[in-house]
């Protein structure tokens, strides 16, 4: 399914635009045309007791559909990125069945490029707002909320990926079809206590060398250095190197190589140019990673690309928006106030 697909497009209830709704790393959703976040004004209007809205059409079904394909007949990601779009379609029309599964989507990793930590914030928000918009009839949907909310109370159990497979996951994303989505900026770790056998080591070196086909490339210095905090590889053989340092823990920041989708190029790609600044904040995300016991983060464009809107952006997060500020310094800060919750 074409991801232009014109199906997907949904009036933004704010302006009155058809949009293709641009996604933020935490998973709240936002009008790329009168820069809102369409999900917070639906809660705010049902906290006014405004009535649910009776539009229906048949994106629910089609969502349910897909996901079933993509559960059962092996659709993959070419069916499960098209089901959360028709099921966020369905959803900002106040659909409550709809609400509980696009909560229960960003709750357990399945939206592309929303982190899982982050995006239980928003995944509540769709739960709680499923309640409201549920028919007084319906104590079945409530039931159904008031589970996953249950479920959102209890921490995020760190699974032991391995290098290998991080990088397999991270290249992956790579490759997708919607150039705004994928990674453009980030960070991670890879073990270098030994832990790592030969074979593993050796994958890990291949992966390393395919992304530095891909993106620029840095290795965290072992002293902090505000100015200049990462060593830029200049050659894919200097990953061997790498791990002949005596670090615990390798810290690599990357930037993807090209230029943003054409509808985001003119307001990225001269953000993308100081390079100095762009390590600066990949440091500093890097600090909040190892707080939360993460072991990496990445921005797309979409990210960024929300991070140059006006003050709605930041009264939402609680954040004061400084004019000396540029979009990556408020990204690093966005970013430390979401894992702070």
């Amino acid at each position: 399914m074409k991801r232009n697909n014109d199906a997907l497009l949904f009036k933004c209830h704010s302006c009155g635009a058809a949009i293709r709704p641009l996604t933020f790393f935490d998973g709240s959703v936002w009008c790329p045309n009168c820069r809102i976040n369409l999900f917070i004004e639906l809660n705010q209007k049902a906290e006014n007791r405004e009535p649910a809205r009776t539009v229906k059409d048949s994106s629910f079904a089609i969502s349910q559909e897909l996901f079933a394909n993509y559960l059962c007949e092996g659709g993959g990601r070419d069916a499960l990125g098209p089901a959360i779009d028709y099921c966020r379609k369905a959803a900002y029309e106040l659909d409550p069945y709809a609400l509980v599964n696009l909560g229960y989507f960003y709750s357990l990793g399945y939206v592309e490029g929303v982190h899982v930590e982050t995006g239980r914030s928003f995944a509540k928000l769709c739960f709680e707002l499923a309640k409201k918009c549920a028919p007084a009839e319906d104590g079945d949907i409530v039931a159904l909320a008031d589970a996953n909310l249950h479920a959102l109370s209890s921490p995020i159990k760190k699974g032991a990926e391995s290098d290998v497979f991080y990088l397999r996951s991270l290249l992956q994303r790579f490759q997708s079809e919607d150039k705004a989505t994928c990674p453009r900026l980030g960070v991670f770790s890879v073990s270098n206590n030994g832990t790592l056998g030969e074979e593993d080591k050796k994958e890990v070196l291949t992966r390393l060398t395919e992304l530095y086909k891909q993106a620029t490339v840095y290795l965290l210095k072992r002293t902090a250095d505000a100015k200049n905090p990462f060593n830029k590889i200049t050659s894919a053989n200097q990953f061997e190197q790498c791990f002949q340092r005596e670090d615990e823990v390798l810290w690599f920041a990357y930037m993807r190589k090209g230029d943003p989708i054409k509808a985001f190029k003119k307001r990225l790609s001269s953000l993308f140019q100081n390079e100095s600044e762009v390590q600066q904040n990949l440091s500093a995300v890097i600090s909040e990673v190892k707080r939360g016991g993460n072991r990496g983060a990445d921005f797309s464009d979409q990210d960024v690309m929300i991070c140059t809107f006006d003050e709605k952006l930041y009264r939402y997060y609680g954040i004061d928006k400084s004019k000396e500020f540029s979009a990556f310094d408020r990204l690093s800060k966005l970013y430390h106030k979401a894992q702070g919750e």
